[in-house]
């Protein structure tokens, strides 16, 4: 399998963090979006839309990260994506939420106003722009935290079950 991918890229490291943790062998090709490079005819031929990442496996392609990750997944086994259908309904839905939400609102905006704009000479970043990504993303790290709060409470009320039953099940 061939990714083709923009290095700096959140997208990119994302598909390539999930190979490497699966062992899936991918051949990496950098594209220089700064240089054009996804809008060639060749490239084009992979992903119409001009985006990285992409993802080439014999006659099929792929595109966007999510959907490269999940094929990823679905490579072999194992507790990134499991055979169940509502694990991987949340699985999808936090999928999407960080796209439309916490990528495109909270942090796309600061990251091409802060990092992007300064590394390509494109001027100063629009304050404006900033403000109402800053309130975007706390408003979206808030969903977060509530969340991430409600997977320990559960996880620490599933511990708290298996340490009674052991406990009774030692003094049986």
């Amino acid at each position: 399998m061939k990714l083709y991918g923009f290095t700096p890229s959140p997208n990119t490291w994302k598909v390539r963090a999930l190979a490497a943790h699966l062992g899936v062998a991918l051949d990496y090709e950098h594209l220089d979006l700064l240089k054009g490079a996804s809008h060639t005819p060749a490239f084009l031929a992979v992903n119409p839309t001009g985006r990285t990442p992409a993802l080439v496996d014999g006659d099929f392609k792929l595109w966007e990260s999510n959907a490269i990750m999940q094929y990823l997944a679905s490579q072999k086994p194992n507790t990134l994506w499991p055979d169940n259908a509502r694990t991987r309904a949340d699985i999808m839905r936090w999928q999407s939420w960080q796209l439309a939400h916490w990528g495109k609102e909270s942090c796309e905006p600061l990251i091409f106003n802060r990092l992007v704009k300064k590394l390509a000479n494109m001027g100063p970043p629009n304050e404006a722009e900033v403000a109402k990504g800053l309130e975007c993303f706390n408003r979206d790290a808030a969903v977060l935290d509530a969340a991430e709060a409600a997977v320990r409470t559960m996880l620490d009320d599933v511990t708290a079950l298996k340490n009674t039953g052991s406990a009774k099940s030692g003094q049986d």
